[in-house]
Parts: C-alpha cells; structure tokens; sequence
C-alpha cells in the first residue's frame, strides 16, 4: 500500500500559511505527523480531518459571537 504523504510546504501550500507556520501546528501535535529518521511527514487524510475540524471549531465560535451580538443589540439602553 502506497501512501503519498506531504512535506511541510506541501502542507503550508494546502493551508495558504508559511513553511515555519506549518512545521510549527506540526511540531505542536495539531497536525498529526509521521516521522522517518528526520523526515516530518502528513497524511493526506490527517490534515483533510485538521481542516474539518478547525472550520466546525470555527463556525461554533462565529455562532457564539453572532448570539452575543443580538443579545447585545436587544438590552434597551438606560
């Protein structure tokens, strides 16, 4: 079974950030990798389920923000 894995600029390409960026949600566990001796690799389907994950964290935190917001606009000023 072949797997075709992304280097880092591969990755940073996909996600429109920077190498060092890339390397950096890499090396913080964000992105799972794959490592053979110093090369740092990602699996396609990892970094497919780190960009899903990251847009439904997205939308919720933009869902709260659009409630708070009506929220504030219906308080009656005093």
């Amino acid at each position: 079974m072949e797997e075709n894995l992304l280097k880092g600029g591969e990755v940073a390409e996909i996600l429109h950030v920077s190498r060092s960026f890339a390397y950096l949600l890499m090396s913080r566990g964000e992105i799972p990798t794959v490592r053979f001796g110093n090369a740092v690799r990602v699996r396609p389907e990892d970094l497919e389920r780190y960009i899903h994950e990251r847009s439904i964290k997205d939308l919720k935190e933009s869902e709260v923000k659009n409630r708070a917001r009506k929220k504030d606009k219906r308080v009656s000023p005093l």
